[in-house]
């Protein structure tokens, strides 16, 4: 009786084993089938390729960061950013979702959501110079010049050949009646 019972745990111990692996697999191919899709600019029809990988693994991170990057590239913003949100809670330090839903809620005009996405990429990652920058732009967006100019500065030390952070600054400045500041390049 023993042995019944303990090769009948086996065998179903097995059985979910199996299916488990069947349904990864299958969660793999339709992940990679999405990749396909989004690569060729079948969007829509990647985000249905990554909602059945999904289905099929819920914890698939990469699935729900590349069905983000489709969803943004539809202007889909809020989507995007559901998808973020379960990227940061499934992987709490991944930098690129943080900085593309700070993107995703600047393109919605939620600029304080986006300063904080841009906030948490700079603590991860002190030398993006994409996140100080696109912060800068945040608080220009806000009428928060004085702070712009703060994170245009940190961009311009990172990458002083940007010429676009350098004008971005001089707006700022302009902006704050600081005409001289405007041509000062340094």
């Amino acid at each position: 009786m023993r042995k019944f019972i303990f090769v009948t745990i086996l065998l179903l111990a097995l059985s979910l084993v199996a299916i488990t692996y069947g349904c990864l697999s299958d969660a793999y191919k339709h992940y990679n089938d999405g990749l396909a899709l989004q690569k060729q600019g079948n969007l829509q029809e990647a985000i249905e390729e990554y909602d059945e990988a999904i289905r099929l693994d819920p914890l698939n991170v990469d699935a729900y960061y590349n069905r983000g990057i489709a969803h943004s590239r539809l202007g889909q913003y809020e989507q995007a950013i559901d998808d973020y949100d379960e990227v940061i809670r499934l992987d709490p330090l991944n930098v690129v979702a943080y900085y593309n839903r700070g993107i995703a809620y600047s393109r919605l005009g939620y600029y304080e959501q986006a300063i904080e996405d841009y906030g948490e990429v700079i603590r991860l990652e002190p030398l993006n110079v994409d996140a100080y920058y696109n912060r800068g732009i945040a608080h220009s967006r806000l009428g928060q010049y004085e702070q712009a100019i703060e994170d245009y500065d940190k961009a311009i030390r990172l990458d002083p050949l940007n010429v676009d952070i350098y004008w971005d600054r001089g707006i700022a400045y302009s902006r704050l009646g600081q005409y001289e500041q405007v041509i000062e390049l340094r």
